[in-house]
């Protein structure tokens, strides 16, 4: 016997903008909601949201963004989280709301996040301001979450480690030294490995890019490929070049039977996990 009071996934929905330029970060998000809401199989779900949580965006100081994308909606949500940065808060987002629905504090949550630097970039080289929503026009959230990150400690900026680009290409030297292994070894283990994660990309509608690279392509640095900092070629870096949103939306079960959610679109969240990297790189 299932609980009414289970949390179930009943919809997600992905926006990858392709061509041209993309509407700004929280319009995104609208759309990634609206493709949840349809593949929820629910016509009026989105009415039912309570709450609006959005991960931060960084390609747009918003806010609130979560009250801007309920506005645009015209959803009676009336409580908006927005997150601090850190790359597990997503997946603290979806653990916090399955709590509390199972708790009975609320019935339907949405959670999203998006981003539009591949836009934000082209109106920077042509010396333009984005024509997006000012932040100046809005007040906070009902609830911030997280701690503001620190990523580096005074010692390590003392001596410019300062950014990611730095701080992988020790890690990766680190494990070619710990398995003793040639540079060119150490290259040839780490791009088999983006080349797999390129296939799987490959067969995602939503990837930003879906062609399959060899290892040997993104080992060696071309004019296309360029060194970014050793070990690294591009295609070994994550592209931040992109304008896409995502959205799921999260229910009790007696909610999701309440709106006739199809049962074949419902996903139980049987466990959850999560953790804060709070050391330093050095230490």
């Amino acid at each position: 016997m299932v609980s009414p009071r289970t949390a179930v996934l009943v919809g997600v929905g992905q926006v990858n903008h392709a061509d041209g330029d993309a509407p700004e970060p929280v319009d995104l998000l609208v759309e990634a909601a609206l493709r949840a809401a349809a593949d929820s199989g629910a016509p009026n779900i989105l009415g039912h949201v309570e709450s609006v949580r959005v991960i931060r965006i960084v390609s747009r100081r918003y806010l609130d963004p979560g009250r801007l994308v309920a506005d645009r909606l015209r959803l009676n949500a009336e409580h908006t989280v927005y997150t601090t940065d850190g790359g597990q808060t997503p997946q603290v987002l979806v653990n916090r709301a399955a709590v509390q629905i199972e708790r009975g504090e609320l019935d339907m949550v949405l959670i999203g996040g998006a981003e539009a630097w591949k836009t934000r970039r082209r109106y920077k080289r042509l010396g333009q301001t984005v024509p997006w929503t000012a932040h100046t026009e809005q007040s906070g959230p009902d609830e911030n979450y997280g701690d503001e990150l620190q990523m580096t400690d005074h010692a390590e900026r003392s001596v410019g480690l300062t950014d990611p680009v730095q701080a992988y290409p020790m890690f990766e030297n680190a494990l070619r030294a710990k398995h003793r292994r040639t540079f060119d070894e150490q290259q040839t283990v780490a791009a088999t490995l983006w080349s797999r994660f390129s296939r799987v990309a490959s067969l995602n509608p939503y990837a930003a890019i879906r062609e399959v690279y060899t290892a040997q392509r993104i080992a060696s640095a071309s004019a296309e490929n360029r060194p970014i900092s050793v070990p690294y070629t591009k295609l070994m870096n994550s592209n931040s070049s992109v304008d896409q949103a995502a959205a799921l939306l999260i229910c009790s079960v007696e909610k999701a039977d309440s709106l006739g959610v199809p049962r074949d679109r419902w996903i139980f969240l049987h466990a959850s996990a999560e953790a804060n990297d709070v050391a330093f790189m050095s230490h």
